[in-house]
């Protein structure tokens, strides 16, 4: 009787271990690596994410064949992409991976997947040249402002210019005052001397980025001035006012470019008479291109067309 019963332990315990066995065989290829639910899941994630692909693509193409051409604008490419994924950057290129929002799943896409055309790459302020200067940047737009160029760089800072005139009702009043309608006019009219009643000159402008902008007056110099032209300087000056031109890619804005940024940038592009600028009073710069003779304007006669500054006007 111990014998038998001893054979049967021995044929129990080699069932239990080859039950123990094939369930472990039977796991593995259920949830191993390699596994059927893990494939499966891999298979539904795998579709979900070429869905969105498809997505994108299918409107990429709609907009390129409205406009005709393949590469589109960086604007254009992140109106598309805003669609389907969270916090789109301005400065997308074909490497750059995106999130997909909750509502199309949980997927990371590069542009390249989905956008095969070209896109322009864009440089940091040390690679940028005089020769990208009066280049248009794409993917910068603000109502009002039809396209935007490079007028200047320094180390650090890429400055833009407007590359027309913003129209009278899209020019921002200063602190208090607002542009309004005249009377018996149908045109709007932005009057200096209203809006320079919320300046008291020099003692506006207090941003040490912005006074490097005019570095002879405020830093080599330190003029200080109650004059109305520097009340003009410090609405122009105003980052609270211009800032309404100023996209998350834009550390700030001001209403014109400073004589300083406009003699650096001249001088670079055309690389012919060095102009020189300096801060002659507190009421203006005086421009001079040898050193010796300072003029109150100068008309430039390198470049067609023929542009002249009065530096006792403004800064």
């Amino acid at each position: 009787m111990k014998k038998e019963k001893g054979i049967t332990l021995i044929a129990l315990v080699i069932t239990i271990v080859v039950l123990l066995i094939l369930a472990g065989v039977s796991i593995a290829m259920l949830t191993g690596e390699n596994g059927i639910l893990t494939q499966a899941q891999n298979a539904s994630r795998e579709t979900g994410r070429a869905n969105v692909i498809e997505q994108a693509q299918t409107d990429i193409m709609g907009k390129q064949a409205e406009s005709g051409i393949i590469s589109l604008n960086r604007d254009i490419l992140e109106e598309i992409f805003d669609q389907y994924f969270e916090k789109v950057p301005n400065n997308l290129d074909e490497n750059t991976l995106l999130q997909t929002k909750s509502e199309y799943g949980n997927y990371q896409i590069l542009v390249s997947e989905m956008y095969k055309g070209t896109l322009e790459k864009f440089k940091k302020a040390v690679d940028i040249s005089a020769s990208d200067y009066g280049a248009v940047v794409n993917g910068y737009n603000v109502k009002g402002v039809n396209a935007w160029k490079i007028l200047y760089a320094d180390d650090s800072n890429i400055y833009l210019i407007a590359d027309d005139y913003i129209n009278v009702k899209d020019c921002p009043g200063s602190k208090n005052y607002k542009i309004k309608l005249p009377m018996y006019s149908k045109e709007y009219r932005l009057s200096m001397d209203d809006v320079i009643k919320d300046y008291q000159g020099s003692v506006n402008i207090t941003d040490d980025k912005i006074k490097k902008l005019n570095n002879d007056y405020f830093n080599v110099k330190k003029y200080e001035s109650e004059y109305k032209n520097m009340k003009e300087v410090a609405y122009m000056l105003d980052t609270n006012v211009w800032n309404v031109f100023a996209q998350e890619d834009a550390e700030y804005v001001i209403g014109g470019p400073t004589i300083e940024m406009l003699i650096n940038a001249y001088n670079e592009k055309y690389n012919g008479i060095d102009y020189k600028v300096q801060a002659s009073n507190e009421t203006g710069y005086k421009i001079s291109s040898d050193d010796s003779t300072w003029e109150d304007s100068v008309i430039f006669e390198e470049k067609n067309p023929f542009f002249s500054i009065n530096s006792d006007e403004k800064l």
